[in-house]
């Protein structure tokens, strides 16, 4: 089962909500959103073998953090977009700092990210 939540401010007001087995079609209807927006998007996979696996995107004026956090055997992981590593500093993205390789400024490469995961 894939289940897609999103909580996004964007031009024409703030929207959020759930959706269980969403289409790619539904996912990118929400990805346009969150472009001209800010906000947040996650999609959870519950697989048969009981494995979980969850893509998180952070929207914030045109910048994007994404994370991808799965089970293992024995422990709950984490990975995180790394972009170019150039000019390091701290970026406020939803309240929170984040290293600025870690953030992403290409939608369509987090497009892209997200559709892979389906």
């Amino acid at each position: 089962m894939t289940l897609l939540t999103w909580t996004i401010d964007g031009p024409s007001g703030s929207t959020g909500g759930k959706l269980k087995d969403p289409s790619a079609q539904d996912v990118a209807e929400k990805l346009g959103t969150l472009r001209s927006g800010d906000g947040s998007l996650t999609l959870d996979l519950s697989g048969s073998n009981d494995t979980e696996k969850s893509l998180q995107v952070l929207a914030d004026a045109g910048r994007y953090i994404v994370t991808l956090g799965y089970d293992t055997d024995d422990d709950y992981e984490v990975r995180s977009f790394n972009g170019p590593k150039g000019d390091l500093r701290m970026v406020e993205i939803g309240g929170n700092l984040y290293r600025s390789d870690s953030v992403c400024a290409d939608h369509s490469v987090v497009s892209d990210i997200v559709l892979m995961f389906l």
